[in-house]
């Protein structure tokens, strides 16, 4: 427990995501993914005179987040609950609100999770009890139904093929494991593929569909602008191109009415520096909007 304690998740784009929620005294901001608190805690470190709400579904993050923050007190409202639910929970306006969609540190290098394929795991992904079972899944759907999730939330352009070698393989013996269903998708790629590791895409994919994680994405975005107020801003950092583009539409839609303008007219990326220090951070895009001032408005 100890060592998964000492294991803390490096924020991405942090210096960025402060500057633009420009923390004040009096300030609210709601960390609609908290994970280790490490977005938050930037915030309090540029001003301590503020206030968070801050929700994760994942129960565990929830845990680590209170330890990492206690020092904050009441300053700090935690939630567990899934960002979809973010107007039931904020009843008056914000000045910001942070989406950092990818996983935590913690979360990959948790065993029982089963989110890495470098860590031999339960096959389970899932963010909270409301995920479907990727173990279910793997051993029982057609490889047509298998094909279409990794193509279409992952990309892979080898979905059939892996989707046959996990069929052909679960009648030996059910696929249990993370490891085992790695060896699997590296298995049905020819020899020498190095660019990234092979079951990257896979893993992605089944982790996107267990949790519904672009389904509930769409239903955030709109509820978190309606919750800003006058100068407030929504900030979403993304890892995969399928939650950037949900982004990216849902902005420019919003930013056609003159309540709303973009901050990010192409999204901001992590340097050089910030990626060789975070490798996590390389696939990491940020778009952020701003209610605009309604004094400006009139103006």
């Amino acid at each position: 427990m100890s060592t998964m304690v000492e294991i803390k998740h490096r924020p991405v784009l942090v210096d960025k995501v402060v500057d633009l929620m420009n923390p004040e005294c009096g300030k609210v901001f709601v960390d609609a993914t908290v994970g280790d608190g490490g977005h938050s805690l930037a915030l309090f470190e540029r001003c301590e005179d503020i206030r968070i709400i801050a929700i994760d579904r994942d129960p565990e993050a929830i845990k680590r987040s209170k330890m990492f923050l206690e020092s904050y007190g009441d300053r700090v409202e935690f939630h567990n609950i899934n960002f979809i639910e973010i107007d039931r929970v904020v009843s008056y306006f914000v000045d910001g609100v942070i989406f950092d969609l990818g996983l935590s540190t913690f979360q990959i290098f948790d065993d029982k999770r089963g989110f890495s394929f470098g860590r031999n795991s339960p096959l389970d992904m899932g963010m909270d009890e409301g995920a479907m079972s990727v173990e279910h899944f793997i051993n029982s759907a057609s490889p047509d139904e298998i094909a279409d999730v990794l193509y279409q939330y992952g990309g892979e352009r080898k979905s059939r093929r892996i989707a046959r070698r996990i069929v052909s393989e679960r009648e030996k013996e059910p696929i249990m494991t993370t490891s085992r269903l790695a060896t699997i998708v590296k298995c049905a790629y020819p020899p020498g593929y190095h660019r990234i590791h092979p079951a990257t895409r896979t893993f992605q994919a089944l982790r996107i569909w267990a949790n519904s994680e672009l389904n509930h994405l769409r239903v955030a975005l709109p509820k978190a602008l309606r919750v800003i107020r006058p100068g407030g801003v929504v900030v979403v950092i993304s890892y995969h191109s399928l939650e950037d583009r949900i982004v990216k539409v849902e902005f420019a839609r919003t930013a056609e009415s003159a309540e709303y303008e973009l901050i990010t007219r192409k999204p901001i990326t992590p340097d050089r520096s910030e990626i060789l220090n975070n490798r996590s951070s390389r696939s990491a895009k940020l778009r952020a909007i701003k209610r605009s001032d309604s004094r400006k408005r009139g103006s």
